[in-house]
Parts: C-alpha cells; sequence; structure tokens
C-alpha cells in the first residue's frame, strides 16, 4: 500500500475519533440525567458547558500546536492527541462531581481536538502538494464524521427509545441507562484510543521528503503589531465572535431544548442527518471558495444562517420541519472557518499564520460568551427568546461581512494596480 493511501486512511481513523465534540449534543441529555441522580441540584444547563468549554480550549491549543509538533513530531502529537481524547471519556467518568466532569471533559476533549487540527493536515499536504484545499476538506470530512460515534452510543445507551421524565425541569431518563451512559463511554475510551494510535502510526511524512519545516525556505518574520494595527484585523475577529456563536451553542443545545417537543430517539436521528449534512457543505463550501469569490460566498451562507434562525422556531411542530431546520444549521454555519482563513489570507499575506491566530481570539471570545450564556442566562429565556437574540447576533455578523467588503475591494484594487 503506498504511504499517500495510508495517510488517507490514517486520517479518517485519527480525525474521525476527534470530531467527538460534534456529538456532545446526543450524549448531554443522559450526562444530565446521569449526574441528576447523583445530584438533584444538577440542571441542564451544567452539561451545555462540555462544548464552549472544549471549543475555547481547542482554539487556545491550535495556537501552540505547531511548536508542539516541531518540539516532538508529527506522530507523537498525534500519539499525544489520542491519548488525551481517550482520557477525556474514561477520566470523568470515574467523576461524581458534575462541575468537574464538565470541566475536565471539555478541556481534554477540546486539547485534542486543538492540538491536531493542522498537524494532521501538514504530511497530507506533502502526499498530495497540488490538492491543499482537497485535503483541509477532506480532514474536515473525517472530523464531522465522528458524529457517527454520537449515533452508536446514543443507540447503546437507550435501544428502546425510552423517553425521559421530567423531574425540577430536568429530563430524567431510569437508573439502567444512567449505568449504561457511564458503562458506554468507558467502553468507547479504549474504542477510541485502540482507533486513535492506528490512525496516528499510518499518518507519515513521505518517506522521501522530511517535515515540511526542512523542505521549505524560511519564511520571513511575521509580525503581530502590523495585524493588529489594521481594521481589518478588528472586523475578522468580530465576525469570528459573532459567526460561530450561533453554532457552537446550538451544537450543544440542539437537543436538550427540543425534548419537549420530540422524543430522544428522533432528536438522535435529527442529530445523524444534520452531521451528514454537514459532511455534504464541508464539500460544497470547499468548491464554492476555491471557483468564486470567498467574500461573496461567506455573505450567502451568512444570510443562509439568518433565514434559518428566523425560522427554526417554527419547525418545532414537525420532526421532519424540525430535521430540515437543523440540517440546515449544520450546512450553512460551517461555513465560517473557510471564510475566516481566506480573509486573513486576503488581508495578511505575509502574516497569515500569525494573522489567524490573532483572530482565534475572536473563537475564544465567542466560546466563553457561549459559557455566560448557557450558565446564566438561559434559565431566564424561552426557546423563541433564544432564537431571537441569535437572530440579532447574525444579524451583525452579515453587516460585518457587508463592511468588510469595503475594505476587501480597496484592497484588491491595491494589489491589482501594484501588480500592473
Amino acid at each position: 500500500m503506498k504511504d499517500s493511501h495510508k495517510y488517507l486512511i490514517g486520517l479518517f481513523l485519527f480525525r474521525s475519533i476527534i470530531g467527538t465534540q460534534n456529538f456532545w449534543g446526543m450524549l448531554s441529555p443522559y450526562a444530565t440525567s446521569y449526574f441528576y441522580e447523583i445530584n438533584s441540584k444538577v440542571t441542564g444547563e451544567i452539561m451545555s458547558l462540555v462544548i464552549p468549554i472544549s471549543y475555547t480550549t481547542e482554539a487556545i491549543v491550535v495556537v501552540f500546536s505547531a511548536y508542539v509538533d516541531h518540539k516532538i513530531g508529527t506522530k507523537m502529537t498525534l500519539v499525544l492527541a489520542a491519548i488525551l481524547l481517550s482520557s477525556s471519556f474514561f477520566i470523568p467518568s470515574f467523576i461524581r462531581d458534575p462541575y468537574w466532569f464538565v470541566i475536565l471533559f471539555g478541556i481534554t476533549n477540546g486539547a485534542a481536538s486543538g492540538l491536531t487540527l493542522m498537524p494532521s493536515v501538514w504530511p497530507g499536504w506533502e502526499h498530495f502538494p497540488n490538492n491543499k484545499g482537497l485535503i483541509m476538506g477532506l480532514n474536515g470530512i473525517f472530523y464531522t464524521s465522528g458524529s457517527i460515534y454520537g449515533f452508536i452510543m446514543s443507540y447503546i445507551i437507550n435501544p428502546n427509545d425510552f423517553k425521559p421524565v421530567l423531574k425540577n425541569d430536568i429530563y430524567y431518563f431510569d437508573e439502567k441507562i444512567n449505568s449504561d451512559f457511564i458503562f458506554v463511554i468507558r467502553l468507547f475510551s479504549g474504542v477510541f484510543l485502540i482507533i486513535g494510535l492506528i490512525g496516528a502510526f499510518l499518518i507519515n511524512h513521505p518517506k522521501s521528503s522530511s517535515t515540511i519545516t526542512s523542505q521549505q525556505p524560511k519564511e520571513p518574520e511575521e509580525s503581530a503589531s502590523r495585524v493588529i494595527k489594521t481594521s481589518a484585523f478588528w472586523i475578522i475577529s468580530l465576525i469570528f465572535f459573532f459567526g460561530i456563536f450561533y453554532r457552537i451553542f446550538f451544537l450543544s443545545e440542539y437537543k436538550r431544548l427540543a425534548l419537549s417537543f420530540f422524543s430522544d430517539q428522533e432528536l438522535t436521528i435529527v442529530g445523524f442527518i444534520g452531521t451528514i449534512t454537514e459532511i455534504i457543505a464541508q464539500t460544497i463550501i470547499g468548491i464554492c471558495y476555491d471557483k468564486y469569490d470567498g467574500l461573496i460566498v461567506s455573505k450567502i451562507f451568512s444570510s443562509l444562517v439568518l433565514i434559518n434562525c428566523l425560522t427554526y422556531y417554527f419547525t418545532t411542530e414537525n420532526i421532519i420541519a424540525y430535521t430540515f431546520a437543523y440540517s440546515l444549521l449544520t450546512f450553512s454555519t460551517v461555513y465560517i472557518f473557510n471564510s475566516i482563513a481566506t480573509l486573513v489570507n486576503h488581508f495578511f499575506p505575509k502574516d497569515h499564520k500569525i494573522g489567524f491566530s490573532l483572530v482565534s481570539s475572536g473563537f475564544v471570545a465567542s466560546s466563553i460568551a457561549c459559557i455566560i450564556l448557557e450558565k446564566f442566562l438561559i434559565v431566564y429565556m424561552s426557546f423563541e427568546s433564544i432564537l431571537e437574540f441569535f437572530s440579532i447576533v447574525n444579524t451583525a455578523t452579515l453587516g460585518l461581512f457587508f463592511m468588510i467588503g469595503f475594505l476587501y475591494q480597496r484592497s484588491s484594487l491595491e494589489k491589482k494596480l501594484l501588480d500592473d
């Protein structure tokens, strides 16, 4: 088997387990029920903090992943991430305090994801130097496919679609399901470790070459101050902040918010279909950003997100309509990463690495804002008012895209004049 084929298999295996962030929304109700059995003061808001904590950690760790990869090598970086990912399921399963469970699970899970975002891609760029965009797309697709594990785990935990009972605003399952939840996450911690290690050892740089660092000529030193001094930096950071807020929140909350309308198993299937839709979106969006103007594509998808948010509540009366709405959410919101990368590369071609790290502060801030919303504010808000709030957020995102458009056109004109 060719090294390039081994790489693709390894990338699929590895990124699929790293994508466990995508299915926490499926497991969150079981975790809430389990801890409610231990402590009746537990709320669903506590469990929903996993995603924002995980995303915040991921955003921070991404900044340092290149340094770790340089120090210990790609393979050991991926092995470390596989161990972290497995530990994020195994160790918290023995913790009986919900807060410590959420903190430990969120941090270790997010660290595993952030540590491998680019180190898993760089060898692929060496294997397929003319298809870097495709490798990035596959990286995202394989990551998203991790939700399949959530579907399997949910089915094992609740195979008979036992409908939870509402107790003190908590959807409580029975003792057996609570016990099975712990058993399943321990079982899959081992499954994820095995799959992760196999994937890590299959991901190799081509034998005929050394690392990317040694292959490429030394790039000119990037400047953080040069990036921060521009108005584009601040607008892009705000786009990242507002643009990912809706996505982070609903990946965590879609199931819990809708349990009063639909059954647990119906919502698990909704999550699975949403994952398939997101996988399709990864491909379509990658092609769109390659073929068309990135800013126009961003405006179109930002508009889709706003339409989805404005109409989402009206779909709660019908499971088919709700499935379509959630699928549109997963389809439309995934564009934000491509959009930010496109804008950073356009405005900061000489500082694109540090530029992306700096604008990721918007990602971090959005994750923190999501924690505040889920921990302190959501208890005072209805499902409808939550969507009204995010309608304002998504309107702001679209407005910022039009604002950055003026700078985009001006910088494009300046580049054209310089080329001439």
